[in-house]
């Protein structure tokens, strides 16, 4: 890899046109050299105004995939990706003007690493819903995915060679993909490393559908992998499980004032139904989701 390595940073969208002009200025204000850095943003079948915002940039190369699907528009991302490193964020993602110069930082300094896990914390620009609540405890926990060797895509670089080698992403999930290909590229002796400065900021969810709708996507590539009547009982138990630890995080949360810990929890319950009843659905033959 050379001293100063060329990037390639690749973004999915679908309908974001409310946050993709955010995430690409962000882009726009690295520290890393423009002219080491692709830009591709990838559409996904928006019919909003995604398009357009995107065009407004002359700095991003706009792609699209008719495939629906985020991990097959990370795909078609891969196949023209230019870089020595690739970098993937998410279009509601704002990265920090190091972001880029951190990951070149950490692969330098850490040779045999497969997949960079950034940090990500979560914001939010209006009130603190319970949604937000829930989100900003339990959402982007990528220090403990890392020594799983797992990370999510909203902040996850890689050397495109390892990429290459041990890729693409399984395109037929709607969720779960990205712990799926770190999973593999640690195998394949390539570890997943944590970057504790390689920082992105994620809206929080702060609706009660979003957590659920993200939940039950979940659902559906936890059951792409374990699909049968031993994975329906293991899931459900481990969903049970989860349950019980969030409860418990909620009321030991110290930053959450008491009166918020018991609605917080209600929607803890909420979430769990909705991936409980999409594991029962799928069971039954049903297909997974995109939203």
């Amino acid at each position: 890899m050379s001293e100063q390595p060329s990037v390639s940073v690749i973004i999915p969208v679908w309908n974001g046109q409310a946050t993709i002009g955010k995430c690409l200025r962000a882009i726009e204000a690295q520290t890393y050299p423009a002219e080491l850095t692709q830009v591709l943003v990838i559409d996904n079948g928006s019919t909003d105004d995604t398009v357009l915002i995107v065009r407004s940039f002359p700095g991003c190369t706009l792609l699209t995939e008719t495939a629906p699907g985020s991990y097959a528009a990370r795909n078609l991302g891969l196949r023209h990706a230019s870089g020595e490193i690739v970098a993937f964020t998410d279009a509601d993602c704002i990265p920090d003007p190091e972001w880029l110069e951190r990951i070149v930082d950490a692969l330098a300094q850490e040779p045999r690493a497969g997949v960079i896990a950034g940090r990500i914390s979560t914001f939010t620009d209006g009130p603190m819903t319970d949604a937000a609540i829930f989100d900003s405890l339990f959402a982007f926990r990528q220090q403990t995915l890392a020594s799983r060797n797992q990370c999510v895509t909203a902040n996850w670089a890689s050397p495109a060679a390892v990429l290459r080698e041990v890729g693409p992403f399984d395109a037929e999930l709607k969720s779960g993909g990205d712990w799926a290909l770190a999973e593999e590229i640690a195998a394949a002796g390539h570890p997943v490393i944590y970057c504790e400065k390689a920082h992105v900021r994620h809206p929080a969810r702060a609706s009660a559908d979003e957590l659920i709708g993200k939940r039950r996507r979940v659902a559906g590539g936890n059951w792409h992998k374990q699909a049968g009547p031993a994975g329906f009982i293991r899931l459900q138990r481990r969903a049970a499980v989860d349950l019980l630890r969030k409860w418990g995080g909620i009321w030991s949360a110290p930053g959450v004032q008491l009166r918020r810990k018991l609605p917080v929890s209600i929607l803890a319950l909420r979430i769990w139904a909705a991936y409980s009843g999409e594991l029962i659905r799928l069971a039954m033959g049903g297909s997974a989701q995109r939203s």
